[in-house]
C-alpha cells in the first residue's frame, strides 16, 4: 500500500511538472499535448512532447533560464544592500531593473529601517 501511495504521489508530481512545462515554455498551444493530458494518455503525451524537443525550443528555454537567473542575482544584490544599509550598492543593484525609482539617500535610510 505504501508503494502505491508513493507511486501515486510521484505520478501526480510528474503531471504537475509536465503541465507547468507546457505552460512555462509556451507549449500550451499544442492541441496534441492538451488532448493527451485530458485523456490521461501517457504515450500520446510523450510523443507530443518529444516532437517539441527542438533546438529552437531549447534555445528559448535557455534564454528564459538565463533571464530568471539574472533576476534572482539582482534581487539578491538589492537584499544584501538593504541589509548592509549601503545606498551606493543599492543604487548599483537597481540600475538595470525595469521599474526603478529615484530614491534619495535619506529615503533609502527609511527603506532600510522598514526592511
Amino acid at each position: 500500500m505504501k508503494n502505491k501511495t508513493i507511486f501515486g504521489l510521484f505520478a501526480l508530481a510528474m503531471l504537475v511538472v509536465s503541465i507547468g512545462a507546457v505552460s512555462a515554455f509556451g507549449w500550451g498551444n499544442n492541441e496534441q499535448v492538451k488532448q493527451a493530458l485530458d485523456s490521461k494518455d501517457f504515450g500520446a503525451w510523450k510523443q507530443a512532447m518529444s516532437e517539441q524537443l527542438t533546438e529552437e525550443n531549447f534555445n528559448r528555454m535557455a534564454e528564459r533560464h538565463g533571464k530568471m537567473a539574472q533576476k534572482i542575482a539582482d534581487r539578491e544584490q538589492v537584499r544584501a544592500a538593504l541589509e548592509a544599509g549601503d545606498y551606493e550598492a543599492w543604487k548599483a543593484a537597481v540600475e538595470n531593473m525595469p521599474r526603478k525609482q529615484e530614491v534619495s539617500e535619506e529615503d533609502f535610510d527609511v527603506m532600510v529601517q522598514m526592511y
